[in-house]
């Protein structure tokens, strides 16, 4: 009986080490894989940043200000640029279209 109890506590040591290899194998799969891909990953979180940036912030209109066209003639010849809620002049247009009877 002696035996069997030596036997299986010589095992643990064994098992021990062979799941820090493991660990170790796991984490140094991990390293190289963040220092190959951290580069592309990076790059194309910047150049979608870069694409987004360029248009500069959104300022929403202040509570209340907010104006609407009431004719075409207000839309047109850049017109449409002293409305926030439009970005070219064919949705100035289209709203004032929406509201005329």
């Amino acid at each position: 009986m002696k035996t069997v109890g030596r036997r299986l506590r010589g095992r643990a040591g064994q098992t021990t080490a062979e799941f820090a290899l493991i660990v170790g194998g796991v984490a140094l799969v991990c390293l190289v894989g963040v220092l190959v891909l951290g580069g592309g990953i990076g790059d194309l979180f910047g150049s979608n940043a870069n694409r987004i940036g360029r248009g500069g912030p959104f300022v929403p209109p202040r509570s209340g200000t907010a104006t609407f066209p009431e004719s075409a003639d207000d839309c047109v010849d850049n017109g449409w640029e002293q409305y926030a809620q439009f970005t070219d002049e064919s949705e100035c247009l289209d709203y004032v279209a929406s509201i005329t009877p």
